[in-house]
């Protein structure tokens, strides 16, 4: 036999070997049976099961968020600045049921100025095939500003009534970047208006002069959006959407909302008292930078730095002094100015607060009394509120 006859018997065996072993019942690669076995869900049932759960969401969340109609007097607006002027206001914004009694959650901007605050809750669920709902829908129920709090920009309302549904506070459950949230409330006056983003960031500080920390989100925001709440995929509340960036004026997927954590606490102390109590020391603390830390000789370029004591106060009566970079406040590490200020903001006024700092090379635990601290802003953030 030819060397090429023999080439074209084998080949010829190959194939017949190979059509023998596909035409064998139960001899399959183990990548056949893979495929085999191996369900994937057709792609509509994974959008299926999503609108149906964002459906879900939505209907439990929007029955306690209303909108809020204020009118009044305040500065007069020309150019997107206040004057010196003071014109009548009509102003609207958002605010979610927080208590089934009628507590509603809100922006301080929101009722700055107010004369006459009036809540429109939403209507009952429309039978419609459209469920279309007439433009003026809704009870309209007189409001009582129980209090507000500027340096956070939250206000409390109450209304005469009783078993209203709540959207449910998360309980200081945090928050983590790229989680699924929605904003409900009234932009530009559109009530029950629904937007979908993710949180951008956990902790943003928008001015580094500023301490306060925001949740951002890429959900839009529009003016109107002011007080209504943004939730998680459970209904839980996560913030209470407040100010927006923005160079035209409208939505640019760079909205602010105030921390769960901080809106509970100012929601507890501001029905308790009609104020927010927070707690003081005496000292002033900012951020290290690398700037700050090459000029000072610090061994870190990041963290909080006491810049100032006051003379007999607190912190100096404590032993601290300007130049500690402060490491931990009551066992929370301390990684910044919004850290200092988070923990000293949810301080209990009656207690005494426990502070680690670094002095020089040593580490150094000090016992500081809290006094109790009032308002200490007069003017609201130089950002457009939503």
């Amino acid at each position: 036999m030819t060397t090429l006859q023999r080439m074209k018997y084998g080949i010829a065996c190959l194939l017949m070997a190979a059509l023998a072993q596909a035409q064998t019942p139960g001899i399959h690669s183990s990548a056949a049976v893979a495929r085999e076995t191996r369900k994937v869900p057709k792609p509509s049932s994974f959008l299926r099961e999503l609108d149906s759960s964002l459906e879900t969401v939505i209907s439990k969340v929007s029955p306690a968020v209303v909108q809020i109609v204020v009118t009044g007097y305040g500065p007069l607006q020309e150019h997107g600045h206040e004057t010196a002027q003071i014109a009548r206001r009509h102003a609207l914004g958002s605010g979610v049921i927080v208590d089934p009694d009628g507590y509603i959650m809100t922006n301080a901007h929101v009722v700055e100025g107010a004369q006459r605050v009036r809540v429109i809750l939403p209507p009952p669920t429309s039978e419609s095939l459209l469920k279309l709902q007439p433009i003026h829908a809704g009870q309209v129920l007189e409001a009582k500003i129980v209090g507000t709090h500027k340096e956070s920009d939250l206000a409390l309302l109450k209304i005469e009534a009783t078993d209203l549904p709540t959207v449910p506070l998360r309980n200081n459950v945090g928050v983590h970047q790229g989680e699924l949230v929605f904003a409900i409330g009234s932009p530009e006056g559109l009530r029950d208006s629904v937007s979908m983003g993710v949180v951008s960031s956990v902790a943003r500080q928008i001015d580094p002069d500023d301490s306060m920390v925001y949740i951002q989100t890429d959900a839009a925001l529009n003016p109107g959006n002011s007080g209504g709440p943004l939730v998680d995929i459970e209904g839980n509340l996560v913030g209470i959407n407040t100010l927006m960036l923005s160079e035209a004026g409208g939505s640019e997927g760079l909205g602010f909302a105030i921390p769960e954590a901080i809106v509970n606490f100012d929601y507890q102390h501001l029905r308790k008292y009609g104020h927010v109590q927070r707690v003081a020391i005496g000292a002033r603390v900012q951020n290290i930078t690398p700037t700050l830390a090459a000029g000072l000789g610090l061994a870190r370029s990041w963290g909080a730095i006491i810049s100032d004591i006051r003379n007999e106060g607190a912190s100096q009566a404590a032993g601290l002094q300007m130049g500690d970079i402060v490491l931990a406040i009551d066992d929370r590490p301390i990684l910044g100015l919004p850290d200092f200020v988070g923990a000293l903001y949810l301080h209990p006024a009656d207690q005494i607060l426990k502070m680690d700092v670094l002095r020089g090379e040593s580490r150094m635990s000090f016992n500081v009394p809290v006094v109790v601290h009032h308002e200490s802003l007069t003017s609201w953030p130089n950002f457009p509120t939503c």
